[in-house]
């Protein structure tokens, strides 16, 4: 039995939470024991309340030439200014941690060049006015959501107010008991907090550290100190026909390309694997010889060339920490120079393109009926969906933050296919005579409303650190091209026998050889032995297929009051759709827990089986009454 145990909402990697902390265990047994999760605890702690004081200023011209009475040409600009609110501003407090050229605590700058120019035209090429031709572009800039800015802050980028504590991260595998009943992670001391510098045995390397060095450590994020606010330019192009008086057929296409989208990256992250220094996957056992001639494992794997920005953390840190080897590193130099958490910071160079072919048929409202029908076929690609932990389905970060373009996928918002018709009738009999004719004969309203739409795209991965930098919030797994599609497996180690590294793991071996997708172990996530690294987002969900029904009755009270009474039948047929989301609401249902996990590990038994995590979206019946006056 598995159990989701979540107390309170928080998001992890630096996010904020809520007072008592996020708490969620894989196990029964872990929660009723009351011993430190196993799958996630965090806690903000600190005193800083966040003030998004945003001021946005803007104006525009506009103007519309009609230069024939069947063209016109609108055309105009507009201009805003966003100032940086208040509590981003508060990141200067923080500037003796900046290292120069690398990392940066100061107030972020606003940008000042935001226009956005448009033109648009339409025109009705026949006299009659039947046909209209209208289509035009746009470019339009948005604000950055006080999320990321409440996120980088409370996540330690100015750590004198507060930060995330993770408990998994600072005890791993440590049994910590009566966790809940001693109130989980301690709230830590509120006011302000000051660094002042420690002598030996303080600091990660009990070696003692300077104020500066002191306050690199309890940094973990930061925001850009320009900021790019997220950028749209839209074209569109559509015909509309009028014919047989009361339809109207329509045809258009949308273009839309947004780019500087925030994205989340932990800079200080970078695989320790490559295409030549990796654990290789077998499907087949490839036998003793050739695991002896093997020569990496995770130990082998355990001292990275370290990126170019590691490399300045690194020089940069040891010259502010002023001492020779800056505390956080070991021997190897293979941990982020001072900067011993994780440095979040949220970027603005996600991008997406979105194409959508739509067609839609209107009859308008007579003799009681109105119809409509409309079909869109789109196609949304992105490298970045979520930037925050609001779901699992499509991680908040990129497999690897230094390489986003290798996430350009399909969009966890891409529903290729989408058609809906919509009908409502309001029955034209028994209009007139008695009040009992009228009211209890007539006076019928009939909705119904069917909607179909491809399935979400799903991101399958492993909930594991496979390329060994450090962060598991996007690792994917092994595809094999010609494994039976929708199944999953995990893997065994594969040890050597004989040679240096007798007793130590080479390889993996794949748990079933017609897998599709093989979640490998810890240093495995490269092409080998015909296998791929599968893209992002490639498990397609189930669609929705959906009826709603809605009745209604009205009742004539005079000329001027009516009542009308619906029974609204939301999946009238009580037809079982398991999606990550509604049916028939657009909102925000986000999927974090460890059962929706486990429905994208192809290690677990719960793989790709949506019955476990999501709702089968039971009928709904709701009643309403309204007066009309």
């Amino acid at each position: 039995m598995i159990l989701f145990a979540k107390l309170s909402a928080v998001h992890d990697g630096g996010e904020r939470g809520c007072e008592s902390g996020d708490y969620d265990y894989n196990s029964l047994g872990g929660y009723l024991y009351d011993v430190n999760p196993d799958f996630l605890a965090e806690r903000s702690t600190g005193s800083l309340i966040y003030y998004g004081d945003l001021i946005d200023t803007g104006w525009y011209i506009n103007d519309t030439w009609r230069i024939k009475p069947s063209f016109s040409l609108n055309y105009g600009m507009r201009y805003e200014y966003a100032t940086i609110p208040f509590g981003e501003r508060l990141q200067s407090i923080n500037s003796a941690a900046s290292v120069q050229g690398v990392a940066i605590w100061q107030e972020p700058s606003a940008p000042k060049n935001q226009f956005m120019p448009r033109v648009g035209f339409a025109w009705s090429p026949d006299k009659d006015r039947t046909w209209s031709i209208r289509g035009g572009v746009t470019m339009g800039y948005d604000v950055l959501y006080d999320n990321l800015g409440l996120n980088s802050i409370s996540a330690g980028a100015v750590p004198q107010f507060g930060a995330t504590v993770d408990e998994l991260q600072n005890g791993a595998g440590t049994v910590i008991n009566q966790f809940l009943a001693n109130g989980g992670i301690p709230p830590g001391s509120g006011g302000f907090n000051t660094f002042t510098g420690c002598a030996a045995p303080c600091g990660t390397a009990k070696t003692g550290e300077t104020a500066v060095a002191q306050q690199q450590r309890a940094t973990a994020g930061l925001v850009p100190r320009n900021i790019n606010n997220p950028v749209a330019i839209t074209a569109t192009l559509g015909v509309q026909h009028v014919f047989w008086k009361n339809y109207t057929a329509e045809v258009r296409y949308v273009y839309t390309h947004g780019y500087h989208l925030p994205t989340q990256i932990q800079i200080n992250k970078q695989p320790q694997i490559s295409p030549t220094d990796f654990i290789p996957t077998f499907l087949s056992n490839p036998g003793p010889a050739v695991l002896n001639a093997l020569t990496v494992t995770t130990g082998t794997l355990a001292a990275p060339p370290l990126a170019s920005v590691v490399n300045a953390f690194k020089s940069g840190c040891a010259i502010v920490a002023g001492i020779g080897m800056p505390d956080g590193f070991n021997a190897k130099g293979q941990v982020a120079p001072c900067f011993t958490s994780n440095i979040t910071a949220f970027e603005s160079n996600g991008n997406s393109v979105y194409h959508g072919l739509a067609m839609q048929l209107t009859r308008r409202f007579e003799h009681g009926l109105q119809i409509n029908a409309s079909y869109t076929y789109s196609h949304a690609i992105d490298d970045s969906t979520p930037a925050l932990f609001s779901t699992v389905i499509t991680p908040r970060r990129a497999q690897n933050g230094l390489d986003l373009a290798n996430d350009r996928s399909n969009s966890a918002l891409d529903h290729r296919q989408r058609f809906t018709l919509v009908a409502y009738y309001d029955l034209p009999y028994f209009k007139s005579g008695s009040w009992f004719r009228r009211n209890v004969l007539g006076n019928w309203i009939f909705a119904p409303v069917y909607t179909y739409q491809s399935g979400e795209w799903a991101d399958v991965h492993a909930s594991a650190d496979t390329n060994l930098n450090g962060d598991s919030a996007g690792d994917r797994v092994l595809l094999n091209p010609n494994g039976v599609g929708g199944t999953g497996t995990g893997v065994s180690n594969l040890m050597a026998t004989a040679g240096p590294f007798a007793g130590q793991t080479v390889a993996y071996l794949a748990g079933s050889a017609t897998a599709q997708y093989i979640n490998t172990g810890k240093g495995g996530l490269e092409p080998n032995n015909g296998l791929v690294v599968a893209g992002r987002n490639t498990l397609l969900m189930r669609p929705i297929d959906n009826i709603d029904f809605t009745l209604g009755k009205k009742f004539n009270i005079t000329e001027r009051f009516r009542l009308e009474f619906q029974a609204q039948f939301l999946n009238f047929f009580n037809h079982p759709q398991y999606i990550a989301g509604s049916i028939n609401q657009v909102n925000a249902i986000g999927y974090t827990g460890s059962s929706a996990s486990n429905y994208l590990n192809p290690a677990n038994s719960a793989f790709n089986d949506p019955t476990i995590p999501f709702s089968s979206n039971p009928r709904v019946i709701q009643l309403t009454a309204k007066l009309v006056f």
